[in-house]
């Protein structure tokens, strides 16, 4: 399996509709991620990590050639998400664990806020 492969195989399993939307989220040139896609080129190491970072895999299984497994978590059926939920998924996975507490916090807090209908939520 090539490096192009297992970026479309990622690409899809993390919900995006297509390379446009992985190459926003990932903050790469769209066209320089369709070269790559396409086999022309290679990623340099800075690309193929942020497209693994946005697409919750591993750096080692996107540029591992040696074997034809893929992780365990691409088994997941996916659901739609709006591309909002997704720049917020994406933001959230990219902050330190201290800061992904003070979010979880919040959301903890929100939720048990009288203040909400459950429609708000």
């Amino acid at each position: 399996m090539t490096i192009a492969e297992r970026i479309d195989i990622a690409r899809v399993t993390a919900g995006f509709k297509n390379q446009a939307e992985l190459a926003r989220a990932a903050d790469v040139n769209e066209s320089t991620l369709a070269r790559i896609l396409k086999g022309g080129v290679m990623p340099s190491i800075e690309i193929a990590a942020k497209i693994a970072i946005t697409c919750n895999v591993s750096l080692d299984w996107i540029v591992n050639l040696d074997t034809n497994t893929k992780p365990d978590h691409l088994d997941v059926h996916l659901t739609y998400v709006t591309q909002e939920e997704l720049t917020l998924l994406t933001k959230f996975r990219r902050l330190s664990n201290e800061d992904k507490e003070v979010v979880k916090t919040a959301f903890s807090i929100t939720e048990k806020s009288p203040l909400l209908t459950p429609n708000q939520t």
